[in-house]
């Protein structure tokens, strides 16, 4: 980050270089989100298996294919009344089932790893408000000397490359910071978020439905010496 900021920010660096280094880090931020998020998706499958295998591995642990307890089980709820038993019983608690070796630490590096590359992405987003907002500036400044004249000629050159600069900023800072809220609400994932619905929205992410490819590919693209 450091670097990404001390190499972007120096004096001899125009908005436009500025701009095409921290948009390229926001991208790879996001390719690292995506990533996390589908291998998040398939641990979370491990954790929570589809609720049929689930409930098929009660009724064995039960001793029985109906949704009836055994008559063991009503026994020990009667003698021995728990809340947890009782729930376990009436198939709101699902079975024990042993637990991959690394599992629990996957999962809570991933959990992490989307909250600090979320955070990231937020902080890119405003760096990236601040220079396409000193573009425009400068943009509405150059044509306002075209407007009064350039005995040189070069004003109106001048003139229309800043705001090309400005447009493309701001075309490409609309949808990246659509795509950042995007990645926000995918941050709030949990352990005991739904597989298929965190499957989905890895998906999505990888779509970027609200950045234009177009604009995007040009904004990276590096200048011509």
């Amino acid at each position: 980050m450091e670097s990404v900021q001390s190499a972007a920010a120096g004096p001899s660096n125009p908005p436009t270089a500025q701009f095409r280094a921290v948009l390229q880090e926001w991208a790879k931020d996001h390719r690292m989100f995506v990533a996390a998020l589908e291998e998040l998706a398939g641990q979370l499958s491990t954790l929570q298996p589809p609720p049929q295998q689930d409930s098929r591995a009660r009724q064995r642990l039960q001793g029985t294919t109906s949704s009836t307890p055994t008559e063991l089980l009503q026994r020990v709820l009667a003698r021995a009344p728990s809340e947890r038993l009782a729930a376990y019983v009436t198939g709101a608690l699902p079975a024990l089932r042993p637990l991959q070796r690394g599992l629990p630490e996957q999962l809570d590096q991933n959990l992490r790893l989307l909250g600090v590359l979320a955070a990231e992405m937020r902080r890119f987003v405003a760096q990236l408000e601040a220079l396409a907002d000193s573009t425009v500036a400068a943009a509405l400044g150059s044509i306002e000397i075209s407007d009064q004249g350039d005995a040189t000629g070069s004003g109106d050159g001048a003139a229309a490359a800043a705001g090309d600069a400005a447009l493309l900023m701001t075309g490409v800072l609309e949808g990246i910071a659509k795509e950042t809220a995007l990645i926000q609400a995918a941050e709030r994932t949990t352990l005991t978020s739904p597989p298929e619905e965190v499957s989905a929205a890895a998906t999505v992410l990888q779509l970027k439905p609200f950045v234009d490819e177009t604009l995007l590919a040009a904004a990276l693209e590096e200048e011509q010496q």
